[in-house]
């Protein structure tokens, strides 16, 4: 849900910048699109490194975590339960 209002956000703050330019109010444009620039951008970085715990999908129990784990020490928790999901879902 968070994902989806930093686009949208960030794509009103770019849409504000163009009326800010057609205005006049190019200091003002200009900050606003670097803002809705920024917004975008730490958007694709973080959407590309994480994986989320999809809450849709089944989690495991805490046997099933804990054992999960001890063939897979180096995952987090949380890198864990994202593994076991896809490896549920497949």
């Amino acid at each position: 849900m968070s994902e989806k209002l930093t686009i949208i956000g960030s794509y009103l703050a770019l849409f504000a910048a163009v009326l800010g330019l057609l205005s006049g109010q190019f200091l003002l444009a200009t900050v606003v699109a670097a803002i809705g620039v920024w917004g975008l951008g730490s958007h694709n970085r973080r959407s590309a490194f994480d994986d989320v715990i999809d809450s849709d999908l089944p989690t495991p129990s805490a046997a099933e975590l804990k054992s999960y784990r001890e063939k897979n020490p180096d995952l987090s928790f949380s890198e864990a339960i994202v593994a076991w999901q896809k490896g549920e879902s497949a």
